[in-house]
């Protein structure tokens, strides 16, 4: 993968975190693909449960605001750096991660 086609992935892949739409962001995960964060750490396979997954963890976070850093390739794939706006409770929080 080269940094562009990083790029052009993470630029649509990132922003499917913004807001809700659980089928949006599902639609870059394929059928049998293993999604884990720190909610499910062993993971969930298949779209179907990601999907449900995404639905959830969206619903209770439809304000989140996810922001392109930069796309680093990588073998295989790339790691994206990014910015997250978070509201919590009466404030805003900004998370930088990768």
């Amino acid at each position: 993968m080269t940094k562009d086609e990083a790029r052009e992935f993470a630029s649509r892949w990132l922003p499917a975190w913004t807001g809700n739409n659980p089928e949006k962001l599902a639609a870059f995960y394929a059928d049998d693909a293993l999604y884990s964060d720190h909610l499910v750490p062993k993971g969930v396979i298949g779209k179907v449960k990601i999907l449900a997954h995404f639905r959830k963890l969206l619903g209770q976070n439809p304000e989140w605001v996810w922001t392109l850093i930069e796309a680093i390739p990588m073998e295989g794939g790339f790691l994206c750096k990014w910015l997250a706006r978070i509201p919590v409770v009466q404030k805003v929080v900004q998370v930088i991660g990768v």
